[in-house]
């Protein structure tokens, strides 16, 4: 008899963790449903408050048309002026390495080879750049001097990566993706910049010198 007891008992208490156990995960899976339905009614733009369709970012370089970041028919990576702030980068392909999809490679100090996808070097022109939706490629050699282009990362507003081929909105340089370099406009200047830059020739990878505000 004692023995059926311990039984008895050993059972219940398995019945009891069954019960509460499924009791937790049932809750869990509601908990889940509720932040599934949430996040499809903030995807959905008729859900959304003026407030919330607001803050949707609107990229140019899909389409060349403004458009919500949802309604892009290519996927778009936005890179934008306080991440690059905080990063502490000074040149646009080091901001760049970051992206998902984006392959960088450096040369030496001053050159770089940027691809989206691959088909990355110092003469391909296989990825489109832009500046403010302005070619940016060199004409001869193909790919940018990232050097030589008149950006300020100061300047730059954001930066658009167009994943894939593009070449019905801009062109056949556009097989691999699109880099739309987007600058601040003059009149959120409400202060004035100072400053140089450039290389300190005493040290091997020199020493970049960039603006500040005053």
């Amino acid at each position: 008899m004692a023995v059926h007891g311990i039984v008895d008992a050993v059972l219940r208490g398995c019945i009891v963790f069954i019960v509460l156990f499924l009791i937790c995960f049932s809750e869990e899976i509601l908990a889940e449903q509720a932040q599934t339905e949430e996040k499809a009614k903030k995807s959905d733009f008729f859900e959304m408050s003026l407030e919330e369709l607001m803050k949707v970012p609107v990229v140019t370089s899909a389409s060349r048309q403004p458009q919500k970041m949802g309604q892009s028919s290519a996927f778009v990576s936005i890179i934008t002026a306080e991440d690059i702030h905080y990063s502490g980068l000074t040149s646009i392909p080091e901001i760049l390495q970051f992206t998902p999809g984006v392959d960088v490679r450096k040369f030496d100090r001053r050159r770089y080879g940027v691809g989206v996808r691959g088909l990355f070097g110092r003469t391909s022109d296989r990825t489109l750049v832009l500046v403010n939706g302005r070619y940016a490629n060199d004409s001869v050699f193909g790919s940018p001097d990232w050097a030589a282009l008149p950006v300020l990362i100061e300047d730059i507003e954001r930066i658009e990566v167009v994943h894939g081929p593009s070449g019905a909105s801009w062109g056949a340089n556009a097989a691999t993706g699109v880099i739309n370099i987007i600058t601040k406009k003059p009149t959120l200047y409400k202060v004035g910049l100072v400053g140089r830059e450039g290389f300190e020739p005493s040290k091997p990878e020199g020493n970049r010198f960039t603006v500040c505000p005053i």
